[in-house]
């Protein structure tokens, strides 16, 4: 949260997004432990950051589409955040 990062964020057009739950994927705990951790902390306007790397792909997939599917049967809206790098 320096000045020179704002300056950098806004010179780019970008804007900090800063998550709201991490049910800490990259501890390789299980798709049905990270799905659990997320639902249990989840409210709406979270943001849930998920891991993906070559251990954790088929865990972080899923654990997605279980997340996913769950918020989808409770009427819940998702949306996708999109960074550019």
């Amino acid at each position: 949260d320096s000045p020179r990062t704002a300056r950098v964020l806004t010179d780019n057009a970008l804007h900090p997004v800063y998550w709201s739950e991490a049910p800490e994927d990259w501890a390789i705990p299980g798709a049905d432990r990270v799905t659990r951790r997320v639902l249990m902390k989840m409210s709406p306007g979270s943001l849930i950051v998920l891991h993906e790397g070559p251990n954790l792909k088929e865990q972080t997939i899923a654990a997605a589409k279980e997340i996913i599917y769950r918020c989808k049967s409770a009427n819940l809206n998702l949306a996708k955040v999109e960074l550019r790098a």
